[in-house]
């Protein structure tokens, strides 16, 4: 659904708008409940299922003559070319290159089927010839002509990962410069699908979402980010045509992702398995810090006496003494007395 002035009633919105009402029990209520009922399972069968790619949904970039690229251009997914010979400009491919080869035969016949596909479902109403400033809801979105965007466009999933989006252009694809396509409320890239049914060109700046199944050539000039694929030459096969031209871009091929249900309880506890081996030993702890002093010991016992040694050599003899001074002279006697009587024989008298 797309919700601007220009888009066709609703039916989801019909749905969404209308006040709870109460119905007596009776034939007329019983038909309008049932009548609401199958307009609901009506509008679920309406809702869009999603474009297989098959042998191509690997891919981010294929093309049928050509793939002429310019500067630092980035793809994140497969690249392939068939039944055309010439990559220029060496483009970074994170991801296989198949030229003029098996898969990529394949993958330009899945491409094939696929835009067929795309182009082949009914239309749920449509898409303007301009999507800027609109919101659309999941759905299947048809313009005779051109579709342009100039500004931005929000593809609005209403909760749902796996909402689809298919936009029917009977030419060209044009986003003008700095153009945004934004997803919200779950919708997913891988989800939203361009049936171009001539040249689509994807101004410098542009961000842009969802996969391209371009009829013919697909050019992307400077600065472009596209989160999806970028296909050319959906229907070279066997007429030829399908340029693929890059110019310093990024393209990257984003898988859905799966959608959960929420989480359930925990289960009971599982018993202990066996104790694992021992691990290495750790490093060894730093130093600790030095401990107090210890008390002083008590005075130990004392020692026996050691036995008395042996004695010692003699010494040497000592030099002589100087000689001693001279006395001092005695004093002279008293002279005898005169004249002295003859000493006696034997008796020793006073010499005068």
């Amino acid at each position: 659904m797309r919700t601007n002035a220009n888009a066709p009633p609703p039916l989801r919105a019909a749905l969404a708008s209308a006040k709870p009402r109460t119905l007596a029990v009776s034939g007329i209520g019983l038909l309008v409940l049932a009548s609401l009922v199958a307009l609901m399972l009506v509008s679920k069968a309406m809702a869009a299922t999603s474009v297989g790619l098959a042998t191509a949904d690997s891919y981010a970039v294929l093309a049928a003559a050509s793939i002429t690229n310019t500067g630092t251009t980035v793809i994140n997914g497969d690249l392939g070319l068939y039944s055309g010979t010439s990559v220029t400009g060496a483009p970074t491919v994170n991801g296989n290159s198949h030229v003029t080869d098996v898969a990529a035969q394949q993958a330009q016949e899945s491409l094939n089927q696929a835009y067929l596909d795309a182009a082949g479902r009914a239309s749920n109403g449509a898409s303007g010839a301009d999507l800027g400033g609109a919101t659309f809801t999941p759905g299947v979105y048809t313009s005779g002509s051109s579709i342009g965007l100039t500004g931005t466009v929000t593809l609005n999933g209403g909760g749902d990962p796996n909402a689809v989006f298919i936009f029917q252009a009977g030419s060209s694809l044009i986003t003008e410069v700095n153009s945004r396509v934004v997803l919200t409320n779950g919708t997913q890239a891988c989800n939203v699908f361009w049936q171009v049914g001539s040249d689509t060109t994807l101004k410098t700046g542009s961000v842009f979402r969802g996969t391209v199944l371009g009829f013919n050539d697909v050019t992307l000039n400077a600065n472009v980010v596209v989160d999806g694929r970028v296909f050319a030459g959906a229907r070279a096969l066997p007429t030829g045509g399908g340029a693929l031209t890059l110019d310093n871009d990024v393209i990257t091929r984003t898988p859905c992702s799966t959608s959960t249900g929420p989480a359930g309880p925990a289960g009971p506890a599982g018993p202990a398995g066996p104790a694992g081996p021992a691990g290495p030993a750790g490093p060894a702890g730093k130093t600790g810090t030095t401990g107090t002093t210890g008390k002083t010991g008590t005075t130990g016992t004392t020692g026996k006496t050691g036995t008395t040694g042996k004695a010692g050599t003699t010494g040497k003899t000592g030099t002589t003494g100087k000689a001693g001074t001279t006395g001092k002279t005695g004093t002279t006697g008293k002279a005898g007395t005169t004249p002295g009587k003859p000493a006696k024989k034997g008796t020793g008298g006073f010499t005068g």
